[in-house]
This record gives C-alpha cells, sequence and structure tokens, in this order.
C-alpha cells in the first residue's frame, strides 16, 4: 500500500521543510556583521557629496609632499599637498585659503615650511592652492577667490582636488574642512553655501558674507542657507580689522556678525572669537585652537567641545 502523506507536524515533513528554507538562510544578513559589508545598500542618514569627476582628467602631482600645478577647468593651477612621511589611509583634509596678495608674492610657496610643520604635527594632509588673478578698480591686479560672483572655476578647483585628496592619498572625506584668512576667509563662506555636503568643519579669520566695494558693486558673497549644518569657527580683528589698510572697503567685525546671526538663525553651531590684534594679525591660542577645530570635527557627529575647550575671547552663538 502507498504511503499517507506525512503531516505537518511528522519529522519527515520538517526535514522537507528545513532542506527548502536553506537556500534561503543563506542568503540573509542575521544582523550580526560589522556594517562593512559592500552590498549593505542602506543609505547614509546623512551622506557626503559624491566625489565630483575631474574636470581635465588630472590630478596635481600627490606622490610626495610639496608644491605642483596641474590643470583644472581649463586653467593653470599651482596648489601645494602636504602630508607626513608616511602618509596613511583615512587622514583628515584641510583646506588652507590665503587671503588676497599681489600677484608674484607667492603665498604658496611662503607658507610650505609652516604647512608641512603642521601636517607633520597633526597627522593631515593640508591643500593650499594658489587664487588666480583678478583686475580690480582701485587696487589692480591681485590675486582673488571668487567671491566677485566669479565662483565656478574655484568650486571646480575645489571638486578636483577633493577627489584627487581622495583617489590618490585615501582621506576621510568625513573629515574635510576649511582654513581661511580674510579674502580666503570670504571664500570659505562661499564654500559653506555651496559646498556643505563636502565639509565637516569651517574656520574663518577676517571672513563673513555681504560686503560691497565702492566703484565695483556689491553686495558680494551673499547669504543663501547651506543644505546641511556645519560647525563654524568665526573670529575677527576689531575696529582696525579692514581691508584694504587706510581706505574701508570692507569691514570685517561687520560682516562676520552678519554671517553668525544668519548661521544662527539656520541653526548651525557657531563659535565667535574676538580680538583686538586688527587684519593681519591672529592670537597664537585662537589659531592653535582653529586648527583643533577643523580636525577634530567629523561630518555629521556632535561636536567634541564644550565652553571649558574654548581660548579667551570665544564663546559659542545664541
Amino acid at each position: 500500500m502507498p504511503r499517507p502523506p506525512a503531516s505537518p507536524t511528522s519529522p519527515l515533513w520538517l526535514l522537507l521543510a528545513l532542506a527548502l528554507a536553506l537556500p534561503l538562510l543563506g542568503g540573509c544578513d542575521a544582523g550580526g556583521g560589522n556594517g562593512d559589508d559592500d552590498d549593505d545598500d542602506t543609505p547614509e542618514r546623512d551622506p557626503t557629496a559624491e566625489l565630483a569627476e575631474l574636470s581635465d582628467g588630472e590630478c596635481p602631482d600627490m606622490t610626495q609632499s610639496g608644491l605642483s600645478t596641474f590643470s583644472s577647468g581649463g586653467i593653470s593651477r599651482k596648489v601645494a599637498v602636504v602630508f607626513p612621511d608616511d602618509p596613511q589611509p583615512g587622514m583628515p583634509l584641510v583646506f588652507n585659503f590665503h587671503g588676497l596678495t599681489n600677484p608674484g608674492s607667492n603665498p604658496v610657496e611662503g607658507s610650505l615650511a609652516q604647512l608641512q610643520a603642521e601636517a607633520d604635527q597633526d597627522e593631515a594632509v593640508i591643500v593650499m592652492p594658489e587664487a588666480r588673478v583678478t583686475a580690480m578698480p582701485l587696487v589692480g591686479e591681485i590675486l582673488n577667490w571668487g567671491i566677485l560672483d566669479d565662483a565656478e572655476a574655484d568650486l571646480t578647483l575645489f571638486d578636483d582636488l577633493r577627489t584627487c585628496a581622495v583617489n590618490e592619498l585615501e582621506i576621510d572625506r568625513k573629515k574635510v574642512s576649511s582654513w581661511g584668512h580674510s579674502g580666503g576667509a570670504l571664500w570659505s563662506s562661499v564654500l559653506l553655501m555651496e559646498r556643505s555636503t563636502s565639509l565637516a568643519a569651517v574656520v574663518e579669520f577676517s571672513g563673513g558674507v555681504e560686503f560691497s566695494i565702492p566703484t565695483l558693486g556689491g553686495p558680494y558673497v551673499t547669504y543663501s542657507t547651506p543644505d546641511r549644518q556645519v560647525p563654524v569657527l568665526i573670529a575677527s580683528g576689531g575696529p582696525t580689522d579692514v581691508w584694504p589698510q587706510g581706505f574701508t572697503a570692507v569691514d570685517f567685525e561687520a560682516t562676520s556678525d552678519t554671517l553668525e546671526a544668519a548661521l544662527v538663525d539656520d541653526g548651525h553651531l557657531v563659535v565667535r572669537c574676538h580680538h583686538q590684534l586688527g587684519h593681519n594679525s591672529i592670537p597664537a591660542a585662537m589659531a592653535a585652537f582653529s586648527r583643533r577645530w577643523d580636525l577634530e570635527h567629523h561630518f555629521s557627529e556632535d561636536t567634541p567641545f564644550d565652553d571649558g575647550d574654548l581660548p579667551d575671547g570665544c564663546g559659542f552663538s545664541e
């Protein structure tokens, strides 16, 4: 006689059910992994920006620490890329933007020794490009960033250098920050508004937003809400923190106050610093803390600092 079919509760039925389930179970994540599975398609809560395609298909020389040139957006650009003797994957990247200066003054070459010392001490990659030559009324030709409604070329430069640093030096894209003084700080404001999804922190000494220049126009670097919140340190140097000296076109106390108020209204974490050394000097304690601000902030993580960490003259804005 033929055997009757196994009942759902019989041992034979249970064995058959287990055999059918095993291939399915083999393709499942039981939740005990380390989160680094390349097949995990769970989106990040606050992802960094995707790497941009290189505008001209080339990077500056990053095989050794130092100065080189490369083409970005069809423009030959000079840039210092400095890092420790034994660079390791996962290092932070700090963009350093110099102030307005005369063509031929070689601001990047003049900063190389200091940048190298900081890179060695901080175990970080520091990138310092040179601005483009711009003709300005009453001033003449000057090395200037894209702060006069001409940002595109320097935004492309930032994107190219970020892509190169990730691909060539394996920097941690969650540890990319900006440091700027004067015109370089105004440019950092543009980056903050245009590239917030690439930045973990921003430092500005004598920067801000919303300024006009006689005979040229304005307002320039007009504030717009960044796509995401970024911790920002804003410092200014008192009543003599102006440009140019002797004929005030930009009052950096006022521009810094304007940026501070706008960022606080938008919910950003802001530390505001005041000193009385004018435009061209930065207190040593503030300079040292500004490096920590850039290096110790990580993308989408809470600030590691509280009131007790801040140098004299600095406080959290409310």
